[in-house]
C-alpha cells in the first residue's frame, strides 16, 4: 500500500504542477484531501510522506512558494486587477505566507500601479456607466480605497457621488 501511495500523490502533485503554481499550504491540502478519496484514511505515516514529498518539490524547485505569489500578482494585474488588499486576501485564501505575500506585493503593487489599476477599471465601466456614484460603490467592490478611487476620478465627480451613496463612508 505503501509504494502505491507514495507512487500516486508523486503522480498527483506533478499533475498539479504542470497546470499552475501553488502556494505550499494549498498544494499539501489538496493532495491530502485527494488522497483521503482515494485511500480512504490516511495515517500518520501518510501524511509524512506528503510532507516529505512537498519538501522534494521545494528542494527541487517544483514548488516554490515566492514564484507562486508573483505569478497570482503577475496574473491578477493583467487579467483581473484589483487592489493590494483584495490581492493579500485572495492569497491568503490560497494558503500563501502572509508576510512574503506582504513583501512582494509592496514590491510588485505600488501605490502608483495600484492607482493606474483603478485608473484603468474606472474608464472601463465609464464607457457603460456614467453616474461616478456607480463608479465608485464598483471600484469600492475591488478593494480600492477612497483616496485611491477619489485620485483616479477627480475632486468634482468623486465629491458629488460621495454626498449621494451611503455606501462610501464620510471622513
Amino acid at each position: 500500500m505503501n509504494d502505491q501511495f507514495s507512487a500516486w500523490i508523486d503522480s498527483y502533485a506533478y499533475q498539479l504542477l504542470a497546470r499552475r503554481d501553488y502556494a505550499v499550504k494549498e498544494l499539501r491540502e489538496k493532495i491530502i484531501r485527494a488522497a483521503e478519496k482515494k485511500f480512504e484514511a490516511l495515517d500518520e505515516a501518510h501524511e509524512d510522506e506528503v510532507r516529505q514529498l512537498i519538501e522534494t518539490l521545494e528542494q527541487r524547485g517544483h514548488l516554490d512558494e515566492d514564484r507562486f505569489i508573483r505569478a497570482w500578482i503577475a496574473n491578477r494585474i493583467a487579467y483581473k486587477p484589483r487592489s493590494r488588499y483584495m490581492l493579500l486576501q485572495e492569497l491568503r485564501l490560497h494558503g500563501a505566507d502572509l508576510d512574503l505575500a506582504e513583501r512582494i506585493l509592496k514590491e510588485e503593487v505600488p501605490p502608483a500601479v495600484e492607482k493606474k489599476m483603478a485608473a484603468s477599471l474606472a474608464g472601463k465601466k465609464g464607457r457603460t456607466q456614467k453616474d461616478p456614484q456607480k463608479i465608485i460603490a464598483y471600484l469600492s467592490s475591488k478593494g480600492f480605497s477612497y483616496e485611491t478611487i477619489r485620485s483616479v476620478l477627480g475632486n468634482q465627480d468623486s465629491e458629488k457621488a460621495r454626498q449621494k451613496s451611503p455606501l462610501v463612508p464620510l471622513s
